[in-house]
């Protein structure tokens, strides 16, 4: 499990605030302890529960020590007494104050591509990381070139990323297609989301699955791409 607070690392590894909105620096979940006190709507942590599928909690307008265990089939307000609860320890009580049996148990769900869906999604992933790749000087490194002058090693990690995202996030992968979107899109919107661009998940007309599958993005973290001596495009990241 990862818990999420509000800083992140640039792909640069620079540690950066983020307004308010999601961003992430990534911890062990055993003893986070709450460094700042949450202004209402800020967001605390956002993962995948084992009932709940993805959520967040959030700081509610209520009153300090008030959350909201925020889930696509209900949110529960639920109080934290302690002032020193760890982003853990406030994880665990908006979990316990979610009741399966009354939301429904959605969980991670199946994963279950076909062959050309995979492609599809592996090549919007792969375009979108041609053509937003810049150098050091800002010159554009697509030009001229195809998703073909990827690395194999590159192509792989991107496979990985994917995979790791569409399994754990497949409730919110679904909902994401009946909205007229496809699996190329979800590549190229997860890309631009990860890597902190201005346009992302967000900004599809989706509403709050947007913001969802936003918060979601973002923990993976940034890839930099950059042409290597054998003049292929390799990723790190």
């Amino acid at each position: 499990m990862v818990i999420m607070t509000n800083t992140f690392r640039d792909p640069n590894g620079t540690l950066r605030e983020h307004g308010g909105e999601f961003a992430a620096e990534t911890h062990s979940p055993a003893a986070v302890a709450l460094a700042f006190a949450p202004a209402p709507g800020e967001i605390v942590a956002s993962f995948n529960d084992e009932e709940a599928g993805p959520v967040r909690i959030v700081a509610s307008d209520e009153g300090a020590g008030v959350y909201e265990f925020q889930a696509f089939d209900g949110n529960v307000t639920f109080d934290v007494e302690e002032d020193d609860a760890t982003v853990d320890e406030i994880r665990v009580a908006g979990a316990a104050a979610y009741d399966a049996d009354v939301y429904g148990q959605r969980g991670l769900g199946l994963y279950d591509l076909t062959a050309n869906d995979r492609d599809d999604l592996i090549d919007g992933y792969l375009a979108s990381m041609l053509w937003t790749a810049t150098d050091e000087e800002g010159n554009e490194l697509g030009k001229g070139r195809t998703t073909a002058d990827f690395t194999d090693e590159a192509v792989a990690s991107a496979k990985e990323d994917l995979d790791g995202f569409v399994a754990g996030n497949w409730g919110l992968v679904q909902r994401y297609l009946t909205e007229g979107r496809s699996y190329a899109d979800l590549g190229h919107d997860f890309n631009l989301t990860r890597n902190g661009h201005g346009v992302n998940f967000r900004d599809r007309g989706l509403g709050e699955l947007g913001e969802h599958l936003a918060d979601m993005a973002r923990p993976a973290g940034g890839v930099f791409v950059y042409v290597g001596d054998d003049g292929k495009l390799h990723s790190q990241g």
